[in-house]
């Protein structure tokens, strides 16, 4: 598969307010300017493929190619709590490529087979908002 260059290949996450299953809302904001460039993105997080992913110039950067490559948040739950959330995520292109790309987000993944974040990461699916 020829390398997607015009895919979003920065997927910068600066600010994720959620409502999580608790009486109050909670503010979760992950900075990556305050960390220094690596391969293994951190423990909240499960990218797919590994590989694909690092941090590197103050941001979350994917270098790979293909579709539905993801970077999953593990340890917050949007619930049903009646309560409006809000998601703030910036995106951008590292570089402009050749090939057509697109980015999004996926909210509320589930996996109907088994009721574990690993599948839901995997072989969930949600609401898919396509940028």
């Amino acid at each position: 598969m020829k390398k997607c260059n015009n895919i979003c290949r920065l997927f910068a996450i600066s600010l994720l307010t959620i409502s999580a299953c608790q009486n109050e809302s909670s503010t979760v904001e992950y900075d990556f300017n305050s960390l220094n460039d690596r391969i293994w993105v951190g423990e909240d997080f499960w990218t797919v493929p590994l590989e694909d992913w690092s941090v590197a110039n103050g941001r979350l950067e994917f270098n790979g190619a293909g579709q539905q490559n993801t970077c999953s948040i593990l340890p917050y739950l949007i619930c049903d709590t009646g309560k409006p959330f809000k998601i703030s995520v910036d995106m951008g292109l590292i570089e402009m490529g050749d090939s057509n790309g697109s980015s999004g987000l996926i909210i509320g993944s589930l996996a109907s087979e088994e009721d574990d974040i690993r599948a839901a990461v995997y072989f969930g699916t949600g609401i898919n908002i396509g940028i």
